[in-house]
């Protein structure tokens, strides 16, 4: 018979211990260590929880499980089932093995047709704040359901509460407020969470990134709204993208050159409009040049009418 029911936790991450026997008896000793429950129940159906200390079980201590066993006297046996629950914060991680499909913006002018696939991970704290509910929701009859059980159950529990939560939120959201993001994950799952005795304590999106394949289509749509929110209107944004789109056909088809071009044909119309707006001017001749007076013979400007010496009417040649 057993005298001393316990459990040994030495791993800090375990979260549940069954008992290996399933009788007991009246007078032995059950110890509870610090941030443990153990949670007795017989037939799929908990009664009684006991907290961190040493228990002596008695009617006195198990008055549930007593009523339901109908024994009251000496030391009998009984047949039931002790499970140990940790309290302790256990932390957790995440990760979407399959790209969630998420709108690109909830902005009224991208179509909602206009999704991607986003992979998100991260971490989560939770502890067991309900006992008994816990025990009852989660690890029920199975006799094996041990501590690698539950990390599964929750993780996947989690996951899939995680991703439903993703896919309403746009990307441009979910990748420029993670804080927030991870914020409005946390409420929205841990009502869900707290139906089965767990609190979730934390929970932080440490990161989202797109599919490949996705990753041109956030880039144009990206800088679309950035030219809607600076103001530009939707038709000077159409302009754009034909532009882009005839460059891309050309570099494809081998106009690479061409295509490039086009980016810079309206800089030179603009050029060659400003120089249309010019007058022609006349030729004029090298500074510098000189030329003899025909008179008295010293040097004047080559473009000079009359001597500045004699006053005589200019001419001669060039020097």
């Amino acid at each position: 018979m057993v005298d001393v029911i316990k459990w040994d936790q030495r791993n800090e991450d375990e979260i549940v211990f069954t008992y290996p026997g399933t009788e007991f008896e009246w007078g032995s000793q059950l110890v509870v260590d610090e941030s443990q429950e153990a949670v007795f129940y017989r037939d799929g159906k908990a009664y009684d929880v006991l907290g961190p200390g040493r228990h002596t079980l008695t009617t006195q201590n198990l008055p549930l499980l007593t009523a339901a066993l109908k024994l009251v006297y000496g030391k009998s046996p009984f047949q039931a089932k002790a499970v140990f629950v940790s309290t302790r914060k256990v932390q957790g991680r995440f990760g979407t093995s399959q790209p969630v499909m998420v709108r690109i913006s909830n902005d009224a002018q991208v179509p909602k047709f206009v999704q991607v696939g986003v992979r998100a991970f991260g971490e989560f704290w939770f502890r067991i704040a309900e006992p008994k509910l816990f025990v009852v929701g989660v690890v029920g009859t199975k006799p094996d359901y041990g501590a690698a059980e539950v990390r599964n159950y929750l993780n996947g529990f989690f996951l899939e509460k995680f991703i439903d939560t993703l896919a309403g939120h746009p990307f441009d959201e979910i990748y420029t407020k993670l804080d927030e993001t991870s914020a409005e994950v946390k409420t929205q799952i841990s009502a869900e969470l707290a139906r089965f005795g767990v609190e979730l304590i934390d929970l932080k999106v440490s990161g989202a990134s797109l599919r490949p394949e996705d990753e041109a289509t956030w880039k144009d749509w990206q800088e679309r709204l950035f030219y809607l929110k600076s103001g530009a209107r939707s038709e000077m944004i159409l302009t754009k993208d034909m532009m882009v789109e005839s460059s891309r056909e050309l570099s494809k088809s081998g106009g690479a050159a061409f295509g490039a071009g086009l980016a810079v044909l309206p800089t030179m119309g603009a050029g060659m409009a400003q120089q249309a707006g010019q007058q022609p001017q006349a030729p004029q001749q090298p500074a510098g040049e000189k030329r003899a007076c025909v008179k008295c013979g010293a040097l004047i400007p080559a473009d000079s009418r009359f001597c500045k010496e004699c006053g005589a009417k200019a001419g001669g040649k060039k020097k």
